[in-house]
């Protein structure tokens, strides 16, 4: 089912504009320890979620169905693995809410989660950039997307760690 042209252009351009509201509001809150300051961190990177979930609902549903399954798959795996790391972000976020916001935990966790909005930052903007300027990934910017979410996945999971193992008390 394929949706009409301008309104596929107009819903793909409201979720870029979550995707920046929402990344503006990460980038802000990054680091922040207060309880509203996590709030707006969690709520900045379900916003995120959230809309890369919708850009990849519509472009699976207007994609040439006469093209095999997995290539139409493949051509997602980008996006799968943001919507994985940004999962990964807000299970911690979620699950060590109270640890994070009564500043029990260790300095490392503010390196580790700037990291990762860096690495999130550099993802989306080539992801995007590759998508409006070309309407298919060519193999190299498929490849350095990859090796980016494979280092940002790996960061984010050393962040889960550190939330679990290593905490200060007082």
């Amino acid at each position: 089912m394929r949706i009409d042209r301008t309104l596929n252009t107009n819903l793909t351009n409201i979720a870029y504009a979550v995707v920046i509201a929402s990344f503006i509001i990460i980038w802000i809150t990054t680091g922040m320890t207060s309880q509203n300051g996590l709030t707006a961190l969690i709520s900045g990177y379900s916003g995120l979620l959230a809309a890369l979930v919708f850009l990849v609902v519509l472009g699976w549903t207007n994609m040439d169905q006469t093209v095999p399954i997995m290539t139409r798959l493949t051509s997602f795996i980008p996006f799968i693995v943001l919507i994985f790391i940004i999962s990964l972000l807000v299970s911690y976020l979620s699950i060590y809410f109270e640890r994070i916001s009564t500043d029990q935990m260790s300095t490392y966790y503010y390196t580790f989660s700037h990291m990762s909005t860096l690495f999130l930052a550099v993802q989306i903007g080539i992801l995007f950039r590759s998508i409006l300027t070309t309407s298919s990934m060519d193999p190299k910017t498929f490849s350095i997307l990859m090796l980016l979410g494979t280092i940002n996945a790996i960061i984010v999971i050393s962040l889960g760690v550190i939330l679990k193992f290593y905490s200060t008390q007082g």
